[in-house]
């Protein structure tokens, strides 16, 4: 009997921290947000390596001096402090809050979108896992987390067969 309240528990767990990875992806996105995982050090202490940021969509007009930004740099994203707006060359000069020196100069085409205030410390570790994993990794994943809850579950009604069959006798 503990064991199968063990089981039940465990399964309500996995349930439970399943279905909040899954809100945590899809309910941003609800709201037009993108979330991103902070991969290093630079906007440190504003956002701690490690955490998943949100980031809205907004257009070059709405970026104002202070404000943090996540823009495209080739294959990856950057998000870093505006230090200064030129509306007549179409430019962002930006920063990371723990780098000494200013970043080239970003073209408004690049932005990606405004960083809110929030981010959840520890969680980008998971994104950044998941992502290198690529998509079949993260199948991968999933079928196994599948097979182990099919195996757990013919393995307790095994033993619960057993049991019956024990008491019959």
């Amino acid at each position: 009997m503990r064991r199968r309240k063990t089981r039940v528990w465990l399964e309500f767990l996995l349930t439970v921290f399943l279905g909040a990875i899954a809100f945590l992806f899809v309910a941003p996105r609800l709201f037009g947000m993108e979330i991103y995982a902070v991969a290093s050090g630079s906007m440190e202490p504003t956002y701690p390596v490690g955490s998943l940021i949100f980031i809205r969509k907004a257009a070059p007009g709405e970026i104002a001096a202070g404000d943090c930004i996540t823009y495209s740099l080739g294959k990856g994203t950057i998000t870093h402090r505006v230090m200064a707006v030129d509306e007549k060359q179409h430019l962002f000069f930006t920063k990371g809050d723990a780098n000494q020196q200013q970043d080239r100069p970003v073209e408004f085409p690049q932005l990606l979108g405004k960083a809110g205030k929030i981010s959840i410390p520890y969680l980008g570790y998971l994104v950044i896992g998941l992502k290198s994993m690529g998509p079949w990794g993260l199948a991968g994943l999933l079928g196994l987390v599948l097979l182990a809850m099919i195996f757990w579950n013919f393995s307790m009604l095994r033993r619960l067969r057993r049991r019956k069959k024990y008491e019959e006798e």
